[in-house]
C-alpha cells in the first residue's frame, strides 16, 4: 500500500502513524478477516501494490492501538491480556488476539474486547461486534476447560460531549463505557465459524479457477435502508420522506399533482471507499450504473 501525506505531518509523526507491530501469526486467516467480506479480502491483495491512503486517514487506528496498548500493560490476577489463539477448522489455521479474558470465581470466562469508537456505535450497536467477539468465545472454548459465560466491550467514545449527557436520554454517561455483547449458543458459534472459513475458501477456490468471487452483502456495504420521497410533481425538494412504499402511498394519497420517488440507501462503505477497493470492483461498477 502507498502512504500519501497530503497534509505535510512531519516526519515523525509520519512514521508513528505509518507503524505497525501487527501480526495474525502462523495462521492462514484472522477473525477480523473472516467475518468480513472475502471480496474486499481478495481484492486488497491483489492491488496491495496500488491502493492508496492518506497518513491523515490513519490517525483512529493508530489512536485505537495506543489505547489497547495502554490497558494491556495491568495484568492483575486472573487476567489473560492480548492472547492470540489458534484453532484448526476444514484445514485452515485460524487465529483471533483477545484484549483480556476475566477468570471468574467458578472457573468460567468473560471476553473483553477494546474499542475506541464513536458515541453513534454504542447507542445504535454494531453486529459486527457480536460476530467478532462470538467468534472469539468460540476459539476460547477450544482450549480444554474453558467455558466462556459473558461478552463485553470496553468503549473509549472518541467524540463523547459532556453537554449531551446531561439531556439526551439514551446518550452514554461517561466517555468510557462497558457494552454487553449477546453471546450465541454454542451450536450457532460453531456454525457460523465453519460457515465463514467455507465462504472464503470457497471464493479463494473461484478466483483461483477464473470464476467470480462473492458479492458483497448490503451489510457488508454498510448500505442504508432505501426511502421513498413524495414530492409534487415537478419539484425536486420532497413533501416528506418515507421508510416504505405503503406509508409514502398513503401519504400521497390519489392527489395527481404528487409523485413518489424511490431514493435508494448510500452503500457508504463503496461510494466512500473505506474498502480502499471500489474502483476495482466489479460489483461496485455495476451497482453505481444501474
Amino acid at each position: 500500500m502507498k502512504v500519501t501525506n497530503h497534509t505535510n505531518l512531519p516526519e515523525p509523526v509520519f512514521k508513528a502513524l505509518t507503524h505497525s507491530d501487527y501480526s495474525r501469526g502462523h495462521s492462514n486467516r484472522s477473525v477480523t478477516q473472516l467475518i468480513d467480506s472475502p471480496r474486499v479480502r481478495i481484492l486488497r491483495k491483489e492491488h496491495d501494490d496500488e491502493i492508496t491512503e492518506d497518513v491523515s486517514d490513519m490517525l483512529w487506528s493508530v489512536l485505537g492501538t495506543s489505547v489497547h496498548t495502554m490497558f494491556e500493560r495491568h495484568q492483575p490476577e486472573g487476567h489473560i491480556v492480548e492472547e492470540r489463539l489458534f484453532a484448526e477448522v476444514d484445514g485452515w489455521s485460524i487465529s483471533g488476539a483477545i484484549d483480556l479474558q476475566r477468570s471468574e470465581a467458578d472457573g468460567t470466562m468473560t471476553i473483553m474486547d477494546y474499542k475506541c469508537t464513536s458515541v453513534w456505535s454504542v447507542i445504535h450497536g454494531k453486529v459486527e461486534w457480536h460476530k467478532q467477539l462470538n467468534f472469539y468465545a468460540w476459539l476460547a472454548e477450544q482450549k480444554d476447560g474453558v467455558k466462556v459465560i459473558g461478552l463485553q466491550i470496553i468503549a473509549v467514545l472518541r467524540d463523547w460531549q459532556r453537554a449531551k449527557s446531561k439531556i439526551e436520554t439514551n446518550y452514554p454517561l461517561a466517555p468510557i463505557v462497558i457494552v454487553d455483547v449477546p453471546l450465541w449458543p454454542a451450536e450457532e458459534r460453531d456454525r457460523y465459524v465453519r460457515q465463514r472459513v467455507k465462504i472464503h475458501q470457497e471464493a479463494e477456490y473461484e478466483r483461483l479457477t477464473g470464476g467470480h468471487i462473492p458479492r458483497c452483502s448490503d451489510e457488508e456495504q454498510w448500505k442504508r435502508a432505501d426511502t421513498f420521497a413524495v414530492k409534487k410533481r415537478g419539484n425536486k425538494r420532497a413533501l416528506r420522506v418515507f421508510d416504505s412504499m405503503a406509508e409514502a402511498e398513503t401519504f400521497a394519497g390519489e392527489a395527481a399533482e404528487r409523485e413518489i420517488e424511490e431514493r435508494r440507501g448510500k452503500r457508504v462503505r463503496c461510494e466512500d471507499n473505506w474498502c480502499r477497493v471500489a474502483q476495482w470492483c466489479e460489483q461496485y461498477e455495476n451497482e453505481a450504473w444501474s
